[in-house]
């Protein structure tokens, strides 16, 4: 089958060939996949036209029949944690995850949906595991981004003393950063500590 230029027509005829023509549909997905190492707009494409739509099962397929043409996509793992984090599965949506690497782009964004996930479902301990391990390949201002979400791990866990330094740490690196300081407030309010609240 010859691929056609509009993403979305591509994508739209990768589906329907699904179940007629196989093979024709997995080679479409993996030229999509490949197209997508040197155009970061075909994984934007995928998730605006798919996701927006509540098509998240087409869009899995879609992911997931490009990654063959692009193994080692940090975007597509990306996208797909999205896609089964929309779709309720998140142990799937953690693997994917946790497959972009620290170089991609993307790396802080899914260090934030790790947290969230985790939080969520109260695994303090092992949001602490992978936040600690992830903030020794981060730059010291993408730390700013995790650190938040770190030290509301170590409040959970009565690691209060953690959580001061940690985010005073973040503010040394952004010292203009609000969410930072106010977050530093509140500990010391509930602490008690007005003068260091203030």
């Amino acid at each position: 089958a010859q691929y056609p230029e509009n993403l979305t027509v591509a994508m739209e005829l990768g589906l329907l060939y699904r179940s007629t023509n196989p093979s024709a549909s997995e080679a479409i997905f993996r030229e999509l996949g490949e197209k997508s190492l040197d155009d970061a707009n075909v994984i934007g494409t995928v998730i605006q036209y798919l996701v927006l739509q509540k098509r998240i099962d087409d869009a899995i397929i879609v992911l997931e029949g490009m990654s063959p043409g692009a193994p080692d996509s940090s975007e597509i793992a990306y996208a797909a944690g999205i896609v089964y984090h929309e779709k309720g599965n998140t142990e799937v949506a953690l693997q994917h995850f946790g497959a972009v690497s620290p170089e991609s782009r993307f790396y802080q964004n899914a260090l934030v949906h790790v947290a969230v996930i985790l939080y969520t479902a109260k695994e303090f301990d092992r949001g602490i595991e992978v936040l600690e391990s992830a903030m020794v390949d981060l730059a010291d201002t993408d730390k700013v981004g995790v650190i938040p979400y770190l030290s509301s791990f170590y409040k959970e866990k009565g690691r209060i003393d953690e959580a001061i330094a940690l985010i005073r740490e973040g503010i040394e690196i952004a010292p203009d950063n609000t969410d930072l300081l106010l977050e530093l407030g509140i500990i010391y309010d509930r602490q008690g500590k007005t003068a260091e609240a203030i």
